[in-house]
């Protein structure tokens, strides 16, 4: 499932995977006067306390 967002917010899908599964986010700003700038992103996994950051790659 693929959600876009514009601001500092988003909302999540309804349909998130459950415990010991993975989602990527990522991360980017379009900026025209950086066009330089890549995306970032963050990889999750779910446990039963919530949400782990498991990697950040840039």
């Amino acid at each position: 499932t693929e959600t876009a967002a514009s601001g500092t917010n988003a909302t999540a899908p309804v349909t998130l995977p459950t415990d010991a599964e993975y989602i990527a986010v990522s991360v980017r700003t379009d900026q025209p006067g950086h066009p330089e700038w890549q995306p970032v992103h963050v990889y999750f996994r779910r446990d039963a306390g919530g949400w782990k950051t498991v990697g950040v790659f840039r």
